[in-house]
């Protein structure tokens, strides 16, 4: 090859880089700018779960609805005032798997849905009741007309035609398109992981303190757990939080049981405190037993 050859080769190397390397930028000045636009407008349509081609991985699918989340704001002061019309679908794309999807409960992967506004009056000077103000009455009597977050959860569902396929992982493409009053398109990818784990177990570990005692009990069945707990209520003290309900007492009305629920696949830890000096927080007091009417 002679040195004509080998420059001209050079050249249009160089050539086809700058050319995808403008293309490139045009793209990325392009969105940067359509986003400034619509915010510019005040206009905020975002998901934590969609973004572009965003991956979602849940490996302890359980084969039910998975949630996505469309909001009207972008933080606490970002909020949009307007009603927002968008369409939703959902595409399989797992090759092989002879499966559809449908978005909530509709029998159906496209859907036209709407994220309407919300806004009240905030009264900030006074005793006066503006809950029922319209916007013109609560600015003419000099209130605050203050935009409202709101955000809207939808799901999806894959249906399988052949059984066999229900315990093969499968990618899912969630595509939400805003279409009034401007157009902006939000997607993510979920790959699900069918967990098919059929039994677990509750185990708890009492760990002791020098004045107290954490009880932590660990789920590892693939479905929330509600126990039902009891102790020896003459040498512990429940530190009651929102972990713990329907409280039990004994004869001198102390606390000697409760429910609590335990999510799948993972722990929760109950604190107990020392009744007197005397007590010994070390003995193994602790009853428990699933339950039901946890609330």
């Amino acid at each position: 090859m002679n040195k004509k050859k080998k420059v001209l080769i050079m050249f249009i190397l160089i050539s086809i880089s700058f050319s995808l390397a403008i293309i490139s930028f045009g793209r990325y000045t392009s969105s940067y700018m359509k986003g400034y636009y619509l915010k510019s407008k005040g206009f905020y349509f975002e998901s934590n779960e969609l973004k572009t081609n965003k991956n979602n991985t849940n490996l302890l699918w359980d084969g039910g609805s998975t949630t996505f989340t469309l909001k009207n704001y972008a933080s606490e002061n970002l909020i949009t005032d307007f009603d927002i019309r968008y369409t939703v679908t959902c595409e399989v794309l797992t090759e092989n798997i002879n499966a559809s999807c449908t978005i909530n409960d509709s029998n159906n992967s496209t859907l036209n849905l709407v994220l309407s506004s919300n806004a009240r009056c905030v009264n900030e000077k006074d005793e006066t009741d503006v809950t029922s103000y319209n916007k013109t009455e609560c600015e003419v009597d000099g209130y605050n007309w203050v935009k409202q977050k709101v955000s809207q959860n939808n799901y999806f569902n894959i249906v399988f035609n052949n059984q066999n396929d229900q315990d093969k992982e499968i990618d899912v493409r969630i595509t939400a398109t805003s279409t009034s009053p401007y157009s902006k398109s939000l997607s993510g990818v979920f790959k699900l992981q069918r967990n098919i784990k059929s039994s677990g177990e509750i185990t708890n570990i009492n760990k002791v303190y020098s004045n107290f005692s954490e009880l932590i009990l660990n789920n590892t069945y693939s479905q929330n757990k509600c126990l039902q707990i009891t102790f020896d209520s003459t040498n512990r003290v429940l530190d009651i939080n929102n972990l713990t309900t329907n409280l039990q007492y004994d004869a001198n009305d102390y606390v000697n049981g409760f429910k609590t629920i335990v999510n799948a696949d993972s722990s929760s830890k109950i604190k107990f405190f020392k009744r007197s000096n005397n007590s010994d927080l070390s003995l193994n007091d602790f009853v428990i037993r699933e339950s039901s009417g946890c609330n």
